[in-house]
């Protein structure tokens, strides 16, 4: 970049005189020079190459290749070890390079102070050297000093292009200032330059945190009836909002005429967490019609609405349309059906699905074993015991044997814990205290609701001659217990 006539001296002097009279980089983490050995070898070698005297523009080609591997501390020390060896007059390109490593590093201040040696050579600041500088402002929390930055840029006559509006949007947008950022998109707009779907996503995201559901809503509207189209993520981030504060009826027609699929999918997970399981399939069908077609993960979004309503029917029928179609169900597809069977009360079909999964080449994971041994929920944190074992008692053993042998899911302690807990509760506590023994033998204690159980029936004779029962108790957090009378 040629070198510039402009006067130096008032150039940002403001900015500099406040940064510098603060104490906003008081507390900047120093760069610690631990790099990895590869990097060590690379300059190792580097060494030899600086011998050899490359010319500028190669140089700066390797400095920004090593930056661009994000190893910043190694391009910084690249930099300063050919001004050191006064092998090469460094440019503006190394310099800003130099920056952009800084600024990464959390270092902006000391990205400042090169942008002051850039300045003092009379090289022309680029609107990309002050993205650098107001994005790193932004990472280091000092969205002040980043506006007036940029507002510093425009007056020194450096137009703004969309990466520059767009990471000073994202910045006001997360600090809550969003009115501000739809001011500058308007600015953007007035002048013509190209706002795209990034920033409008930034601006709907950032309404809709702000609880301004409306006006986010509104905006969506005008981008579908105006030049600038929404995308896929714009599409999924309204409808999971429309979804979460139950404004269905307020646009729900729009998203249906959008023919794409993933938007589609997004629609049909909407209504089935609202319960709306005829709407949720009038899509699918309706994505069919329109050639618009659904894949695996669809139906199985399907499915696993009406298996939390326990509607297995339905949700078989939906499994047999997905089959006929050509698709081959997968591992959650499976997991999603005996998940239903088991809460309907059926363990016999679930445990047949188990089978045709297998026989299928899909193998259970963790979740499906989970879930026949009663221990979880999908997406839920919060073990529960659930009655799987209804006359199953020895197909439940069978299969925890199973888990173990198989060596791929090894189970942990929530699963010993409640699977012993279903075998309490359905009278077979022989067969409990030996998988208390196998569980205490791989390190593991009983929990707080175990615990209970087992002082409950301590009683039993069998509970009493366990030494493993009374190590399991002692080493438990007894403290939390709740006894009943």
């Amino acid at each position: 970049m040629a070198k510039s006539i402009v006067s130096q001296k008032s150039l940002y002097s403001n900015l500099f005189v406040r940064q510098n009279s603060s104490r906003a980089f008081a507390n900047s983490p120093a760069i610690i020079d631990n790099k990895p050995s590869s990097v060590l070898k690379r300059r190792a070698r580097f060494n030899k190459f600086m011998q050899l005297v490359p010319s500028l523009s190669y140089f700066t080609q390797v400095v920004a290749a090593i930056a661009r591997m994000k190893h910043y501390e190694a391009a910084i020390s690249v930099i300063e070890k050919m001004e050191f060896l006064e092998i090469l007059d460094p440019n503006v390109h190394n310099l800003s390079v130099l920056i952009n490593c800084y600024c990464h590093l959390n270092r902006v201040d000391l990205g400042f102070s090169v942008l002051g040696r850039v300045l003092k050579l009379g090289y022309e600041v680029d609107v990309a050297l002050f993205t650098t500088l107001i994005k790193g402002l932004i990472g280091y929390n000092q969205m002040g000093l980043a506006v007036k930055l940029f507002k510093n840029m425009l007056e020194q006559g450096i137009h703004p292009n969309s990466i520059s509006c767009g990471t000073i949007i994202n910045g006001l947008c997360k600090m809550g200032n969003t009115n501000v950022a739809i001011q500058l998109v308007k600015k953007m707009k007035n002048i013509r330059m190209e706002v795209g779907d990034v920033v409008y996503n930034m601006i709907i995201d950032s309404l809709c945190k702000d609880g301004m559901v409306t006006e986010a809503f509104r905006l969506f509207e005008k981008l579908m009836h105006g030049t600038s189209k929404p995308n896929v993520g714009m599409c999924n981030s309204m409808i999971c909002v429309l979804c979460n504060t139950n404004k269905w009826k307020e646009g729900m027609g729009i998203f249906e005429k959008i023919p794409n699929p993933d938007v589609q999918t997004t629609l049909v997970d909407g209504y089935c967490l609202q319960g709306r399981l005829h709407e949720a399939e009038k899509v699918v069908d309706s994505m069919i019609n329109n050639e618009c077609n659904p894949n695996v993960h669809t139906y199985n979004i399907l499915i696993n609405g009406y298996c939390k309503k326990k509607r297995t029917n339905d949700a078989l029928k939906v499994f047999d349309k997905m089959c006929q179609r050509g698709l081959i169900a997968n591992t959650i597809t499976y997991t999603t059906l005996i998940h239903g069977f088991c809460l309907s009360r059926q363990p016999s079909i679930a445990l047949h699905f188990l089978k045709k999964m297998q026989s299928c080449g899909q193998h259970p994971d963790i979740v499906t074993y989970s879930i026949l041994l009663g221990c979880a929920k999908p997406g839920n944190s919060n073990l529960q015991k659930m009655s799987f074992m209804d006359g199953l008692e020895d197909e439940a053993i069978m299969l925890f044997q199973e888990m173990v042998e198989s060596g791929y899911y090894s189970p942990d302690g929530c699963t010993y814990n409640v699977f012993i807990q279903g075998l309490i509760c359905n009278n077979t506590g022989k067969r409990a205290i030996e998988f208390v023994d196998e569980m205490v033998g791989k390190g593991f204690s009983a929990d707080a609701s175990m615990t209970e159980i087992l002082l409950g029936v301590s009683s039993d004779r069998n509970l009493d001659q366990s030494p493993f029962v009374l190590n399991s108790l002692s080493t438990s957090n007894t403290n939390n217990i709740t006894f009943h009378n």
